[in-house]
């Protein structure tokens, strides 16, 4: 996966990349062994050893390669969870020539109405690492699809007030609900494909028929969530298709 220098691969985006990370990280420790975690900065209040860590590993020719998660809002705001820029983050602590950044917020958008938002986003975040690339030009930038949920709602999504308490596949056969439930990825896809900047990683097809007993279900607070997979079947679905990706630059020889 490696040349001879240090390399850090980020994930930048919402509570499904934190899952995509972690699972990432699992993979690196069955390859290299137990890695030494590190905290990233000082936002994110309490939670800022879970979402804002780094573990750094050495490679067999003791090189370092660290994996790093910074749950991030897009671009219009920020909470004491979150960085609020994850672009901003990563540059104010040390983006390194040979880095690797994956990126998705998709989940943020949650309805339709912020279609124009999401445009504006990815806009924005294509021209600034286009602007950062002039200065890391070995940078390699990634976008992972954004991953369906199995909401018992109209194309899936989640709906504050929602009384049934199981996970449930949309109406695939019907093409407007199949909008609905991926107007996130046709709008980025889009804009991602046309410049050859970013690179996207294809998942939404992975998670949408997956089986509805790999996600969470029930959370903590016996609340429906039809967001979120346990830790090794869908996030390590999406780690491996990230490390294909990356076979363009890189020999794989862990998958």
């Amino acid at each position: 996966l490696l040349g001879r220098k240090p390399t850090t691969m980020w994930f930048l985006g919402d509570s499904l990349m934190m899952e995509v990370a972690v699972t990432m990280r699992c993979l690196a420790f069955s390859h290299f062994g137990e890695g030494k975690v590190r905290t990233v900065g000082n936002f994110g209040g309490l939670n800022a050893i879970y979402k804002h860590q780094c573990v750094d590993f050495k490679t067999n020719n003791s090189v370092r390669f660290s994996i790093c998660a910074i749950k991030t809002t897009p671009f219009f705001g920020s909470s004491r969870f979150s960085c609020g820029d994850g672009l901003r983050c990563i540059y104010d602590h040390m983006l390194g020539r040979n880095d690797i950044v994956v990126v998705n917020f998709g989940i943020w958008y949650q309805d339709w109405k912020d279609n124009m938002q999401l445009k504006t986003d990815i806009t924005s975040y294509i021209s600034r690492a286009r602007i950062q690339n002039k200065s890391y030009r070995q940078v390699k930038w990634f976008w992972l699809e954004t991953f369906a949920q199995h909401f018992p709602t109209y194309g899936g999504v989640y709906r504050p007030k929602m009384r049934e308490n199981a996970c449930a596949y949309w109406n695939m056969t019907n093409p407007k609900e199949n909008l609905e439930a991926n107007w996130r990825n046709e709008i980025t896809s889009t804009q991602v494909v046309n410049q050859k900047l970013i690179k996207l990683v294809p998942i939404w097809n992975f998670t949408a028929m997956a089986p509805l007993t790999e996600h969470i279900g029930k959370n903590g607070q016996n609340k429906l969530d039809c967001t979120h997979w346990w830790l090794g079947g869908i996030p390590m679905t999406a780690a491996k298709e990230i490390l294909k990706s990356l076979n363009e630059y890189f020999p794989i020889n862990c998958l």
